[in-house]
């Protein structure tokens, strides 16, 4: 990383035993702990909420082939910067967006998966 200038870069650690032994060998790197919070879910019995002005789906084909949709440029942007490309995230990733009317106002896509809490899809 040292090399190529990177600014930033994120290490993601099981234990607090890994957190001291991080930070005792990076220390020249200045590191920073932030403490982050896990949310899983199953893509299963996503409540739909049609009784208030939005609705929230799940982001699938449907949503991502509706080139209709306000501000689908910028879902599809952040997807391809965290998996890539759109069709990586199709294969591997899950997220939700709320749609009010026929615009998506907010969205949340996953960024990192562990093999212990995902299935791949075919």
């Amino acid at each position: 990383m040292k090399r190529k200038v990177i600014g930033i870069f994120k290490i993601n650690y099981p234990s607090e035993i890994w957190e001291e032994a991080l930070i005792e060998n990076l220390q020249e790197f200045n590191p920073l702990v932030l403490n982050r919070v896990l949310y899983q879910h199953k893509l299963k019995g996503i409540p739909q909420n049609n009784k208030k002005e939005f609705i929230v789906r799940e982001i699938n084909e449907e949503i991502l082939n509706n080139s209709s949709l306000g501000n689908l440029n910028a879902v599809t942007e952040e997807i391809s910067g965290v998996w890539g490309s759109v069709d990586n995230f199709r294969k591997n990733g899950f997220g939700t967006c709320a749609l009010e009317g026929n615009d998506i106002i907010c969205w949340c896509t996953a960024e990192y998966m562990s093999q212990e809490q995902l299935v791949l899809k075919p």
